[in-house]
């Protein structure tokens, strides 16, 4: 590439940059009854934003392209400072999801905190889906494809390989993988010698 290449493409990643900032401006003049939080918030393009509850977002939060939050009217969504919620991935809180601090979420994920009712009759009679708090802790990083279920602890510093089933406790500083997800080793070089 030529240097006149480098330039224009360095030119170009400010721009969508600052595009995505200007988008985070308007969102959060739009929501402003609805949105807690949001400094230097950047929003990538066609994201959904569907806020009945309690929406709290920290300073220099990313959403990326056509990525979905959706909060119920007696939900809570926090999104820690310097977090990342990759494209296209979906976020649903029914009742409480809490994302900590510099925590990153890749492209097709979905954190739920609500089953959906497995029986005919109850769904017919349009009973309450079950919920379940989730909570990421901070500098977790969440693989592409992964869905996380309601109820799920993940502790900090964990890492969650591509297309994992999360349920239940995930201990601090793991690396987890499979469906259902289990702990596949450490994730910090210095316990693995």
């Amino acid at each position: 590439m030529t240097a006149f290449g480098r330039l224009n493409k360095s030119i170009l990643n400010r721009a969508g940059q600052q595009s995505m900032l200007v988008r985070g401006l308007v969102t959060r003049a739009l929501m402003l009854g609805f949105l807690e939080g949001g400094r230097r918030l950047a929003v990538g393009r066609n994201v959904a934003l569907a806020i009945y509850g309690e929406l709290v977002i920290g300073d220099s939060v990313m959403l990326a392209d056509g990525c979905a939050l959706e909060v119920g009217p007696n939900g809570r969504l926090v999104l820690g400072n310097n977090s990342f919620v990759g494209r296209h991935s979906v976020i649903r809180a029914e009742q409480s999801i809490e994302i900590g601090a510099h925590c990153i979420m890749a492209e097709h994920c979905t954190v739920r905190d609500q089953d959906h009712l497995v029986d005919p009759d109850e769904r017919l009679n349009e009973k309450a889906a079950q919920t379940a708090p989730v909570v990421l802790e901070s500098n977790v990083w969440i693989g592409a494809g992964v869905r996380v279920l309601k109820g799920v602890h993940i502790g900090e510093g964990s890492v969650v390989a591509a297309n994992a089933v999360i349920r239940g406790h995930v201990p601090p500083g793991v690396v987890m993988g499979g469906i259902p997800a289990r702990v596949l080793r450490s994730a910090r070089k210095s316990v693995l010698g």
